[in-house]
This record gives structure tokens, C-alpha cells and sequence, in this order.
């Protein structure tokens, strides 16, 4: 057994792919009885929906059934939201709705939507997006009706006194507290003049511990950028900076309905509302690992009666949860869940694979290009130390970087400007090979750091320019490529082929979709530029898939389709699965037919197979017109 691999663990552990699938049965499951037309489609898709062939229908819920929340566990940045939300499109692709995700709130949702939101919980690395989670506030008569236990009091309060005292101490000027109403939010201004690291130290030290302490109220705050305007119903800090001056901003609530004698003391915003207008809705509730257990309380009793002590109601929604383990980066600030709270819910943890992280790095950053980091993930990460710690005595020290989900994209993110400068340059990234490792290792570990260099070393020095010699001249040096690949039988040959693969596909979406030509060519009213620029680029690209093994080809078009599917223009990405556009689809079918009429492949049948299985079949538009283009006999 690999030191990478994970123990047995008392959890239910999914792959990705698990997880998608038992929560298209849930979502199935509990909203079989809303409509008979879409009844009847659960029905007809029930192989699809319970994943298991010969199975004709999908039960509803039973009367009395209790709800049982479904609790996604991960390591950081594993892209839990992600799989909720591919589960949903596909619940919404079988029985003919229109997912609606996080509208504008003049949206109007119709009879035909399914409307999903999330609801980011405080933690150590995002803050509540919301006002808080809702609380019983008793209301005294009092003007214009104040609540005698009020978080936006607390708030208020404690900014101002934090700043004039962490001014003294800073040695910089402090104004007056400036205290008025906008709209329905009362404002508190405070303005800090001094040295600019004194101003930041200030800020950032205040913001931190307003953000710790208010969770023990059950209740969180946002954090507004400067150029944004704060919005109603929720508690909210804005610092605006100047020259040599600061203005902290802070914002709650100010007036409620005299005519209630309980109301949410903190109350939700308008996406909870919008819950009760549609019968198809979910909520994810995320960082559920890091709310205090007053406000996990909370949520389980929303989440099993949909509502919650008379003063918040979601109507139909299904509840889900995610959340961090926190053993990976020491994530979760608050305290273990309870053996009461696990009882409530069905608990799975769900484990990123190198693959997987690759390929969602790959597509996420498809504009920029990821510096090589998912190429040498997937390559790599199965070896120990690379994409996750080893367990045992492998395992470094305590507050030492190590690589996960999280700290992985960290490093591509500070590698990431080194190759924009390089390009930009028209210069080799190799020049910062030095500033690289350091990042590397400060991010991910020294292991990371090692194995990356040479990696990225090794794609600039072979790979990366037979393949851009290849993409953008139409040639290729044979004598050079034979050297590398040999046989493709020992390891290093193995391994040049698979960066030459890698190096093809982002030549590949660098030409058709980033390069000055095809800037110009999409901005053009007339596609047909575009379109043979892919054409052709495909044919090129084909030249190079020809030398390669089916395995590696296979991945060297994986990984361009992950590129092409986060840009618009060429095709879309619904968190698991690219569909290109009609366009791209019947451009890439005809650059594939060109080169078998070159007679390139050795296999021209099992390459018209692979290539048609994963680019042609990705399309709901039909087969290209080239797709079936006769060959060279």
C-alpha cells in the first residue's frame, strides 16, 4: 500500500463520482409527489438515476419519513459546492427544469425552476455572506422598536472602541465616530490617519478579531470591498483606503416590524425568501465545520422541519452541508461535532484524487494556463508527498507547509505571475526557477517544490518547444522528437511523451483561443475564420497524437477539453462534463478527418473511435458534418 494511500476509516468515503451519484437519488427522491409530469420522468430515467441497470422506478418519500440532511466532508478545496451543483444539473437535465443559481434579487422564479443557493458559514478562511443564522430577539417598546439582544448593537459598538483603542496603542490620529441611517441599515464611520503599514496593522488585526468574537453570538459578518456597496439584512465591515488614511465603515440592520413580538435577531437576506416562491430549492449551509454549535443547532433543525422556531421558512427545500475535515490544514476552528449532532445526519467523506484536482485546476484557470501544475498533478500525485502528506513518520512537523487540494492551488497561484512575465517577455519561465522553488516550498512543502522544478525544468527544455513548433509551423523535428521518445517504453521515454502531450494540448488552446489570430478571428462577426483556425490546428494537433500511445493521447485531449470548456466561445463546463458548441464541435470533427485523409494514424479506426468518444460525444447539438469523412484507403 502506497503511504499515500488513506486508512481505513470510520467514515463512508466516496469518490467524486459516488457522491454525484447518491445525491441525484436524494434530490429524486425527494421531490417525487411535487409534479406528476416530472414524477414520471424520475420514473422513465430510474437506471440513470440509481446508477443501476434494470431498475424501473424511483420511490418518493415516505409520510413520517424524518429528513436526514446530507453532510459532504473534504479536505480543502476538493470542490464539494461543485458536485452538489453537477448532481443538481443533472436532476434538472432529466425532468426539464431550468437551474437558477444564486439570482439577482429582482429575479422572478418561475414554476420551472430549480433554485440553488449556498450560504457560506464563518470560518478561518471565508466570513458569513449572510446577517447571521436566525435567533429568537424578544422587542421592547422603544421608539422606533430596537431588539434588547441585538449583534448589530454589539457590532457597532465594538468597532469604534476597538479602533480608538488600537490607535493609541499604534501612535496614529483617530476621528470622531460618525453614526447615521442608509436605507435600512445604520452606519458607523470611524477615520484613522498615520503610516500606512500602521494603518494596515490596525485593519487587518481588527477585522480578525471581530470576526472571531462575534461567532460566539452565533452570528458572522461580512466583509464589503471598497468599491461595493454594502446591502441590507446583513452585519458588514468596509474599509476604504487613502493616501495616508483609513475609513472603517460598519453596518447593521436598524429597523423591524413593531408588530412582531419575536423576530430573527439576525435576519437572513432576501435568497431565503425566494426559497418558499419555488417547490424545487436547495440550500447548501458550507464551512458547517467552523459555525459555532449554536448555530449548527440551528441549521439541523432547518434542515429537518425546513424551518425554524416560526421565524425563517425555505418551504420544499432540500438542505445539504459541507464542510472541511480540518486534519489536512488544521481548518476547523470550533469544536467537534457531537455524537447527538452525527446522529441527525448522513455523513460522507469524499477524498479529491490527483486526476480530479487536475482536471478541475485545468479548467478553472483555462484563460491564464495553471503553470503547468495540473499536468505535473496528474502525472505525479500518486507518489508520496507530492499531493498529499505520507502517513506515518513521513508526515512533517506541525505548522510546517504541506501539499493538499488548498495549498497546491496556492502554489500554482504564486507561480502563476512568473510565467504571465515570462510570456510577456517573450522570455523562457526558466529564469525564475529559483524565485519558483521558493513559493513552491512555501506553500506546498519542500517535496512539492523539488519534484515541480524539474518538471516544469524538463517541459520547457523538450517538450514545450517541439509542441509550439508543431501547433504554430505545421512541422515537426523528427530527430529531435525520436530521441526523446524512443520506444516509450523506459520510463523517461514515458515520461517525455507524456509532457509532449500536455505541451500539445495548451499549444493547441494557446492557437485556437488565446493567440492574436484567434482574438481577432472570434471578434469577427463571420466565424469562418475561427473555425478553420481549429480546423487546422486540430490537423496539426492530430500529427502529434499519432506518434503517442492511446493512453497518452487520450489524456493530451482530456486536458484540452477541460481548457475548452471554461471558455465560452468554445464550449461550456457544468463542473463535471465539457459540450462544446456546434461550431468548435464540427471545426475539431473536420481537422480530425483531414488527418486520417493524410493517412498519419496507425490505427486509423480505433483513433476515429477515442477521438469521436471524447470530443464529438461531448456535443448536444448533434454529429458534425465531418465527423464520418472518408479516410485514405
Amino acid at each position: 500500500m502506497s503511504k499515500n494511500t488513506p486508512p481505513a476509516s470510520p467514515f463512508v468515503e466516496w469518490s467524486s463520482d459516488e457522491c454525484r451519484q447518491h445525491l441525484l437519488f436524494d434530490l429524486a427522491r425527494r421531490f417525487k409527489g411535487t409534479d406528476p409530469e416530472i414524477d414520471a420522468r424520475i420514473d422513465a430515467n430510474a437506471e440513470r438515476i440509481s446508477g443501476k441497470p434494470g431498475i424501473k422506478m424511483i420511490p418518493g418519500t415516505l409520510k413520517g419519513e424524518p429528513k436526514v440532511p446530507f453532510y459532504l466532508e473534504g479536505e480543502p478545496g476538493v470542490g464539494k459546492t461543485t458536485l452538489i451543483r453537477a448532481a443538481i444539473r443533472d436532476f434538472c437535465e432529466i425532468v426539464g427544469l431550468n437551474l437558477v443559481e444564486n439570482p439577482e434579487d429582482s429575479y422572478q422564479l418561475t414554476p420551472k425552476d430549480f433554485y440553488f443557493f449556498t450560504v457560506n458559514l464563518s470560518g478561518k478562511n471565508s466570513t458569513m455572506d449572510v446577517g447571521g443564522l436566525p435567533t429568537k430577539g424578544e422587542m421592547v417598546p422603544r421608539g422606533n422598536m430596537t431588539r434588547t439582544n441585538n449583534a448589530g448593537d454589539w457590532l457597532l459598538a465594538e468597532v469604534a472602541s476597538r479602533a480608538r483603542g488600537m490607535s493609541g496603542l499604534a501612535k496614529v490620529a483617530c476621528g470622531e465616530v460618525s453614526e447615521f441611517e442608509k436605507g435600512s441599515l445604520r452606519v458607523s464611520e470611524i477615520t484613522l490617519k498615520g503610516e500606512p503599514a500602521q494603518l494596515d496593522l490596525i485593519s487587518n488585526t481588527l477585522l480578525r478579531q471581530i470576526s472571531e468574537d462575534i461567532k460566539k453570538m452565533g452570528a458572522g459578518v461580512s466583509m464589503v470591498r471598497a468599491e461595493d456597496e454594502p446591502v441590507e439584512g446583513r452585519l458588514q465591515i468596509q474599509v476604504k483606503k487613502g493616501t495616508n488614511a483609513i475609513r472603517i465603515g460598519t453596518y447593521a440592520p436598524v429597523r423591524v416590524d413593531a408588530s412582531v413580538e419575536y423576530v430573527a435577531e439576525m435576519l437572513p437576506n432576501r435568497r431565503f425568501a425566494l426559497a418558499t416562491k419555488t417547490p424545487f430549492a436547495l440550500v447548501n449551509f458550507d464551512d458547517v465545520a467552523n459555525a459555532s454549535e449554536s448555530v449548527r443547532n440551528v441549521l439541523l433543525e432547518v434542515a429537518q422541519s425546513n424551518r425554524y422556531s416560526g421565524v425563517m421558512d425555505i418551504g420544499n427545500s432540500m438542505v445539504t452541508f459541507t464542510g472541511n475535515m480540518g486534519s489536512e490544514d488544521n481548518t476547523n476552528t470550533q469544536s467537534e461535532q457531537s455524537d447527538a449532532e452525527v446522529t441527525r445526519i448522513f455523513k460522507v467523506r469524499v477524498r479529491d484524487t490527483p486526476k480530479d484536482w487536475a482536471a478541475r485546476v485545468a479548467s478553472k484557470y483555462a484563460e491564464s494556463g495553471d503553470a503547468l501544475f495540473s499536468a505535473f498533478i496528474h502525472k505525479y500525485g500518486n507518489d508520496d508527498g507530492v499531493f498529499r502528506e505520507p502517513i506515518g513518520d513521513g508526515r512533517s512537523a506541525r505548522g510546517t507547509p504541506k501539499p493538499n487540494s488548498r495549498s497546491l492551488e496556492n502554489a500554482m497561484a504564486k507561480t502563476l505571475p512568473y510565467f504571465m512575465m515570462a510570456k510577456a517577455s517573450n522570455a523562457s519561465p526558466s529564469i525564475f526557477v529559483k524565485e519558483i522553488e521558493d513559493v513552491v516550498k512555501g506553500t506546498a512543502g519542500a517535496i512539492v517544490a523539488t519534484r515541480y522544478t524539474s518538471f516544469m525544468t524538463s517541459m520547457l527544455t523538450d517538450a514545450i518547444p517541439l509542441a509550439e513548433q508543431l501547433m504554430t509551423k505545421g512541422e515537426l523535428d523528427i530527430k529531435k522528437f525520436e530521441k526523446n521518445i524512443g520506444s516509450e517504453t523506459k520510463s523517461s521515454e514515458q515520461d517525455f511523451a507524456f509532457r509532449f502531450g500536455a505541451a500539445m494540448a495548451d499549444s493547441f488552446i494557446e492557437r485556437i483561443a488565446l493567440s492574436p489570430e484567434a482574438i481577432k478571428a472570434n471578434d469577427s462577426t463571420d466565424k469562418t475564420a475561427h473555425s478553420k483556425l481549429i480546423q487546422e490546428s486540430t490537423d496539426r494537433l492530430c500529427t502529434g497524437l499519432a506518434l503517442i500511445s492511446p493512453g497518452i493521447m487520450n489524456y493530451t485531449i482530456s486536458r484540452a477539453m477541460s481548457r475548452m470548456g471554461s471558455m465560452s466561445r468554445l464550449g461550456a463546463l457544468d463542473g463535471v462534463e465539457v459540450k462544446l458548441n456546434q461550431m468548435t464541435c464540427d471545426a475539431m470533427a473536420r481537422g480530425f478527418a483531414d488527418s486520417t485523409i493524410r493517412g498519419i494514424w496507425p490505427d486509423a479506426q480505433k483513433a476515429e473511435n477515442d477521438f469521436v468518444k471524447m470530443v464529438v460525444g461531448t456535443n448536444t447539438g448533434g454529429k458534425p458534418k465531418a465527423a464520418t469523412a472518408k479516410k485514405n484507403p
